[in-house]
């Protein structure tokens, strides 16, 4: 069952290690990116800020995914910028992006 729900405290190591995975998978640039950013450790502090949310995709009460809204500087202000999406491998093909 797929369940939906804002990031709390207690995922931030899950979702640090499943964005690293998937940066190793495709062989991503570390330097520079969200993979080296210390932010990617404490993903609840960073979406705090005012305007933003981080969901959080669950399968089978297992974290499989995340896609966040954030208020970018520069952005004007009524936009904000799609951040943070990612899906672990057995989350994909399921339509949870479509969520």
């Amino acid at each position: 069952m797929v369940n939906i729900r804002e990031v709390k405290e207690s995922d931030n190591p899950v979702l640090s290690q499943l964005i690293k995975c998937v940066f190793e998978e495709y062989d991503a640039p570390r330097d520079g990116t969200v993979y080296s950013d210390p932010t990617t450790d404490q993903l609840c502090d960073l979406f705090r800020e005012e305007r933003s949310i981080l969901w959080v995709a669950e399968l089978d009460e297992k974290i499989v995914g995340c896609c966040g809204i954030y208020p970018t500087p520069g952005l004007p202000d009524d936009c904000a910028e799609l951040v943070k999406f990612y899906l672990s491998p057995e989350a994909r093909g399921q339509e949870l992006a479509k969520a």
